[in-house]
């Protein structure tokens, strides 16, 4: 409606219309993983009286990761999958822990089974049912597509404070290195 009163009001005083420029057509630019993202500054850092705040690296994303891995050589299927299992691993990892609910997951000593266990809310007895063993699942897929990467190794993370898989390249651990002690220098596969 304003645009249509502009054209009007130009035509009676026969001047050429202004337009504002338009929005920009070029794509939307998001940083790289490089490029560090712009933090407020506090509003007396420009005099120097002010904390200065150095920029921050913005956080890891899912296609980082799997761009991570296909460029180690891993196709994109197997990139995915691997991201998949990472997911199902960590929160398998969380409920090993307890969550807020007082649930947790536990095996059963003489047969292995896994059980999530609750709290009754009675004098501290837990109550237990059992829940389909995801982790011996995932664990079976990952060991079938390192199959196919001969030289690659995995290790899971069972900590949930972490990425729970890390795939190692060929050189990222010398010959007869403890895992434990190194596995970070592989690849994070992460959320």
């Amino acid at each position: 409606m304003e645009l249509a009163f502009l054209i009007k009001a130009a035509a009676l005083h026969r001047e050429p219309l202004q337009l504002g420029p338009g929005p920009s057509l070029e794509p939307f630019h998001r940083p790289t993983r490089l490029e560090p993202v712009p933090q407020r500054q506090h509003p007396k850092a420009s005099n120097g009286r002010g904390p200065e705040r150095l920029p921050t690296m913005r956080p890891k994303t899912k296609a980082d990761c799997i761009a991570t891995l296909i460029s180690a050589g891993i196709s994109e299927v197997d990139a995915r999958a691997l991201r998949r299992i990472s997911m199902t691993l960590h929160r398998w990892h969380e409920l090993e822990c307890g969550n807020e609910r007082g649930e947790a997951i536990e095996r059963d000593e003489q047969t292995k089974v896994p059980y999530l266990t609750f709290d009754t809310g009675s004098n501290g007895k837990r109550g237990r049912t059992r829940i389909p063993d995801r982790e011996t699942a995932v664990l079976k897929r990952l060991a079938k597509i390192m199959k196919a990467y001969p030289g690659f190794a995995s290790y899971v993370q069972g900590d949930p404070r972490g990425s729970a898989l890390f795939i190692l390249r060929p050189g990222d651990v010398s010959a007869g290195t403890d895992l434990d002690s190194c596995y970070s220098r592989g690849i994070a596969v992460f959320k």
